[in-house]
């Protein structure tokens, strides 16, 4: 991991290796005006629940800080095709399947407000794919990306139960989702009560 840390950075900034389903050590408690989490929530599996990964960066949050949590909604996606929709469908399973849970996003802002935080925040921000996006560079991108991802899902999909969704394979892009598939990430920000 550290092979991916700048070689070069600001003197006061330093870098460590931490797995977020554990507690982070004591005297990095309420040291930090900013605490940054982004897709990391389903890597805790079965070892934590999400919640619990969520309490220990709380603790983290300096007094009048901030943290933000960014996640990706595998609920269904508000607006695209049926062959977005299943593939949706089909990680929900995956995810219910491995990590045991699938709706986590749904309890953040809860989990936050548990944690003495106020000023807590919920936006919802819709990531174009495909076609969809106006840049054609990042539209390629997008695809790849997507498909890169789907095929890991699926491989460890098939590897579980046979899919019930026969026209995905590892070298296929569902019409769905190359034309006009949207993803829903939720980001919430929030304040923390002591000052």
């Amino acid at each position: 991991m550290r092979d991916f840390f700048p070689k070069s950075h600001p003197e006061h900034t330093t870098y460590n290796v931490h797995n977020i389903s554990e507690p982070w050590p004591a005297e990095m408690h309420g040291q930090y005006d900013l605490v940054h989490q982004r897709l990391a929530l389903l890597g805790v599996g079965r070892v934590v629940t999400p919640q619990k990964a969520v309490t220990h960066l709380a603790k983290l949050v300096a007094p009048g800080g901030w943290i933000q949590i960014g996640e990706l909604d595998v609920s269904e996606p508000s607006s695209s095709g049926q062959a977005m929709q299943d593939a949706f469908k089909l990680k929900r399973a995956v995810f219910k399947a491995v990590c045991g849970f699938d709706d986590y996003t749904q309890g953040l802002a809860g989990w936050l407000v548990n944690e003495g935080l106020d000023e807590v925040r919920e936006e919802s921000f819709e990531v174009d794919l495909g076609p969809r996006c106006k840049d054609p560079v990042i539209a390629q991108r997008s695809i790849d990306v997507t498909l890169q991802s789907w095929e890991g899902l699926l491989g460890a999909a098939k590897r579980k139960y046979y899919s019930p969704f026969p026209y995905f394979s590892p070298l296929s892009f569902p019409e769905g989702c190359s034309h006009g598939g949207r993803l829903t990430e939720f980001r919430l920000n929030k304040a923390s009560t002591q000052s």
